[in-house]
């Protein structure tokens, strides 16, 4: 019998975030407020499932180690950027070309954080080299764990997106949105982002659940 990893486990996963979604939102607006602050507990949650897959990777699953340890640090870099490190040890977001061309920024900060990007660009061009051809196969026969971190990096997408929409629309269309607007997008993009690290942690089970079946 081909052992697919119960392919399906995503949705549920899915269907959680909606039910979630629809209650932070439509039944309580001071909940909802509450949600879209730093520091919430659904972006606290979120760390803390990050944690648990990198513990799991680390100290409980067996197999590949190099595998291991190259998503365990994947997922530590979606830790750092969950808590925004990259704009709390620097004057201005990395992701700002301002940054790098601000002559008040230290030279040797925007050394060490170029640095750094790079480094990390690079394993994540390293992982997709070495382990995307695998992912794409799996996905072809239906095994669970690639689809959910398809799943995953779908959310992902979107997540971003609800993250730069107030900034594109108010930069290139001069739109700006009201905070009745902009307060249930962050509320989305919080639990999608919950949703995220669910699916990773999901997607690390059912790759050993699916190891060891072979």
């Amino acid at each position: 019998m081909k052992n697919t990893g119960q392919p399906f486990l995503f949705l549920y996963v899915i269907t959680s975030l909606l039910i979630i979604t629809f209650l932070a939102i439509f039944l309580d607006s001071d909940a909802a407020e509450r949600l879209s602050r730093e520091g919430n507990l659904i972006e606290n949650l979120t760390v803390i499932l990050y944690f648990s897959g990198i513990v799991y990777l680390l100290f409980i699953a067996s197999g590949d180690w190099k595998f291991r340890c190259h998503s365990a640090f994947l997922i530590l870099l979606f830790v750092l950027r969950e808590l925004d490190m990259h704009s709390r040890l620097t004057s201005l977001r990395i992701n700002n070309l301002n940054y790098y061309i601000d002559p008040t920024t230290s030279l040797v900060e925007r050394v060490a954080v170029g640095v750094g990007l790079l480094a990390c660009v690079y394993a994540l061009i390293r992982y997709v080299m070495n382990y995307g051809r695998n992912l794409a196969s799996g996905l072809r026969s239906r095994y669970g764990y690639s689809l959910t971190t398809a799943t995953a990096l779908l959310v992902m997408l979107v997540a971003k997106l609800l993250d730069s929409a107030p900034r594109i629309l108010h930069e290139n269309f001069a739109i700006i949105l009201s905070s009745e607007v902009k307060t249930p997008m962050r509320v989305i993009e919080e639990i999608l982002e919950l949703g995220i690290a669910l699916l990773i942690l999901l997607a690390c089970l059912q790759y050993w659940t699916f190891s060891r079946g072979r």
